[in-house]
C-alpha cells in the first residue's frame, strides 16, 4: 500500500515538471499578472509585470499595466518615477501613455513639466489638452480658467462643473476681520469661524478673568495681588484668544479649500 502511494505521487510529481515547462512563458506570465492586478493583488503583479517588461523589453502594453498597478495601489509617486524612467520624458508618446503619463503628472504636482509635455505632444487631441488644462487650473485653485475651459468641454464633465461652482461660490473667513472682532469681543472671532465651542470658551474664560482681576482691585486696591494674578492669567488667555483666532479663520478656509481640491483628485483618479 505504501508502495502504491509513493509510486502515485512520483507520477503526479513527474506530471507537474512535464506541464510546468511552458508556464513561466511570457503568454502565460501576462495572464498571471493580469489576474494578480484584477484581484487586487498589486505588489505582486507588480513584480510581475517587472519580469515580464525586462523580458520583452518592447512590450508596451505590459509597461502601461506596470504603471497602471502602481497607480491602482495609489502610490503615484512611483507610478510617475517607473513612467518616466520608461518613456524618458518622451514627447512624441502614443495617446494613450501620454494620457497616463499627464495624469501622473498632475497627481504628483508637477505642473511645470506637463505644461511642456502637453505642448509638445503631437497624438494628444484637442479636447485631452483642453481635459488636462483644466485640471492643472483646478488643481492650483484657478477656478476662473478651469470654468473657461470648462465651457469648451462636453456635457459629460457635470461633476466638473459641480466642484467648479463650489469653489468659485466659496464664503471664505477674512483673518483679519476674526482677529478684530476677537479683540474686541474675546471669542467673537471664533464664533466668526464657526469655532463655537472655543469661542464660548474663551469669551467666558477672559470674562472671568477679567472680573475677578476688576473684583480684587475695586476690594483691595492696586495692592491686591489677586487683581494682578487674575489680570495677568486674563491677558495670557485674551492674547492667546487673538492669535488663535488667526489661525481659526486661516484653518477654516484650508478645510474649504482642501474639500474642493480632494474633489478635484477624486475625479482625476477615477474619472479622468
Amino acid at each position: 500500500m505504501f508502495l502504491r502511494i509513493v509510486f502515485i505521487c512520483i507520477l503526479l510529481l513527474s506530471n507537474i515538471r512535464v506541464k510546468s515547462q511552458d508556464l513561466f512563458n511570457l503568454e502565460n506570465s501576462t495572464q498571471f499578472a493580469d489576474f494578480l492586478k484584477r484581484t487586487r493583488q498589486f505588489e505582486h503583479a507588480a513584480r510581475e509585470y517587472e519580469r515580464i517588461a525586462f523580458l520583452d523589453v518592447q512590450n508596451n502594453d505590459i509597461r502601461l499595466s506596470l504603471i497602471q498597478v502602481y497607480f491602482l495601489s495609489a502610490d503615484y509617486a512611483e507610478a510617475l518615477k517607473k513612467a518616466s524612467k520608461i518613456y524618458q520624458f518622451n514627447q512624441n508618446l502614443p495617446r494613450l501613455f501620454a494620457m497616463e503619463y499627464s495624469r501622473l503628472m498632475l497627481l504628483n504636482d508637477s505642473i511645470a513639466q506637463l505644461n511642456s509635455f502637453v505642448t509638445n505632444n503631437p497624438n494628444l487631441q484637442i479636447e485631452d489638452n483642453r481635459k488636462i488644462i483644466m485640471y492643472s487650473y483646478m488643481l492650483n485653485e484657478n477656478w476662473q480658467q478651469a470654468e473657461k475651459i470648462l465651457k469648451q468641454m462636453p456635457e459629460e464633465y457635470s461633476e466638473h462643473s459641480l466642484v467648479i461652482k463650489q469653489a468659485l461660490n466659496q464664503k471664505y473667513k477674512s483673518p483679519l476681520l476674526a482677529t478684530g472682532m476677537s479683540a474686541i469681543i474675546p471669542g467673537a472671532g471664533k464664533i466668526y469661524t464657526r469655532d463655537w465651542k472655543d469661542g464660548l470658551f474663551s469669551f467666558l474664560a477672559v470674562g472671568s478673568l477679567a472680573f475677578q482681576s476688576y473684583r480684587g482691585f475695586s476690594k483691595y486696591g492696586t495692592q491686591a495681588g489677586s487683581g494682578w494674578i487674575y489680570g495677568g492669567i486674563g491677558t495670557v488667555f485674551y492674547a492667546g484668544n487673538i492669535y488663535g483666532t488667526h489661525k481659526a479663520a486661516k484653518r477654516y478656509n484650508s478645510k474649504l479649500k482642501e474639500s474642493v481640491k480632494a474633489k478635484t483628485r477624486h475625479l482625476l483618479i477615477t474619472g479622468f
